[in-house]
């Protein structure tokens, strides 16, 4: 018998444990949109201002274009992040 009790599957929400922290792009805006527009041409740039620089804004921006979802978004986009400058 385990000495932790099971959660049930329905309980656990990955959603919330997964995203650590909604913050903003921490790189060079212009150059990371460059990067963006560049991969996916259905985004625009005045699309990507409104999101006000907010990573899960851009994700999800992204997944309502793409139809890709958002945490894989959100993961790619701080790949991307970490190999371009710092604004």
């Amino acid at each position: 018998m385990p000495s932790w009790t099971p959660v049930p599957p329905e309980v656990i929400n990955l959603d919330k444990a997964i995203r650590i922290v909604d913050v903003d792009v921490l790189c060079d805006w212009p150059i990371f949109c460059t990067q963006l527009l560049s991969q996916w041409p259905r985004l625009t740039l005045p699309e990507l201002n409104n999101t006000k620089h907010n990573r899960h804004q851009v994700a999800m921006l992204v997944q309502q274009k793409y139809n890709i979802t958002s945490q894989m978004i959100e993961n790619y986009l701080w790949n991307i992040e970490r190999t371009m400058p710092l604004h």
